[in-house]
């Protein structure tokens, strides 16, 4: 790590400001407004994980272009399903990886899909946070259809779908 530090800055990028609301609908988008600064200006990826109960998502890397590696403002965005997930607790993490292998403060935000709208950004944020980042490359899904869809319970002796005991 010290080659990388003295190729591109021994500070770490730091989250300064983020919001996201903590409900949404199906078929809503779910936007995550952040603002990051690094002063070497070597951010890299945004980090981001989803725990969900009874689904594991792989992490995603989401590419920084050069522009803004400095300094980062606006808002990323998932697309929920319009239907299967329905009362579902989810938890998003997200920091920000610079090239010298430094990690920001990492990020949790909490998200429960029921029937609430999303909650508006707040007033303080400002107009520079409604710039688009990019898509948070993740399918949400239900823990109760994967079963449905998984050969070895399908193919199993003791599991009979359509009938009800």
């Amino acid at each position: 790590m010290a080659e990388l530090e003295q190729k591109y800055g021994v500070h770490k990028p730091v989250i300064r400001r983020y919001f996201a609301s903590d409900t949404v609908r199906n078929g809503d988008i779910w936007r995550v407004y952040l603002s990051a600064h690094d002063p070497d200006g070597d951010m890299e990826f945004i980090a981001i994980t989803v725990d969900q109960t009874g689904i594991i998502y792989d992490p995603e890397l989401i590419f920084i272009p050069k522009e803004n590696r400095e300094t980062i403002t606006g808002y990323l965005y998932l697309h929920i399903p319009v239907r299967g997930i329905w009362f579902e607790k989810i938890t998003l993490s997200l920091s920000i990886l610079d090239k010298a292998g430094h990690k920001s403060n990492e990020v949790f935000l909490p998200l429960y899909i029921c029937d609430e709208s999303p909650k508006p950004l707040p007033p303080e944020f400002g107009e520079e946070f409604e710039k688009a980042l990019g898509w948070i490359p993740i399918s949400l899904r239900s823990p109760h259809y994967q079963y449905l869809e998984d050969p070895e319970i399908l193919g199993h002796p003791d599991v009979e779908i359509g009938i009800w005991p």
